[in-house]
């Protein structure tokens, strides 16, 4: 298992879209700023919205659209398998799954409070 445990709490403060999706995650706490952190999707991954399901491919315009939605939500689950196997709960009713292809750059986490990790071909 890959530590993300420190995503819990991060709202995504910024979304980027440019043949990838990349998420700015700040946590500021009252103590301090716990997290500051960008969460950059490369792959194609499932973002279910509620009782709907999308399949979002970063190097397709077409399919962006309900990426809008995870904007300013919240992470309330984070979890990856040692095979980068990708899995974020947003708010009540989002969840976003990423199982890398072993083709290309999956998905890549870096920044102030969080681990520094790459998924990519073996």
């Amino acid at each position: 298992m890959i530590a993300l445990e420190a995503l819990v709490g991060c709202p995504v403060s910024r979304l980027m879209l440019d043949h990838q999706v990349a998420l700015l995650l700040v946590d500021d706490a009252s103590e301090g700023q716990r997290v500051s952190a960008t969460l950059i999707l490369e792959e194609a991954f499932e973002l279910t919205l509620g009782p709907e399901a999308h399949l979002v491919d970063p190097d397709d315009p077409t399919t962006l659209g309900p990426t809008c939605r995870l904007l300013h939500q919240t992470i309330s689950a984070a979890s990856a398998a040692d095979g980068g196997a990708l899995d974020l709960q947003l708010g009540d009713a989002i969840a976003l799954s990423l199982t890398p292809t072993g083709n290309y750059e999956a998905w890549e986490l870096s920044g102030t409070g969080v681990p520094s990790v790459l998924v990519g071909p073996a």
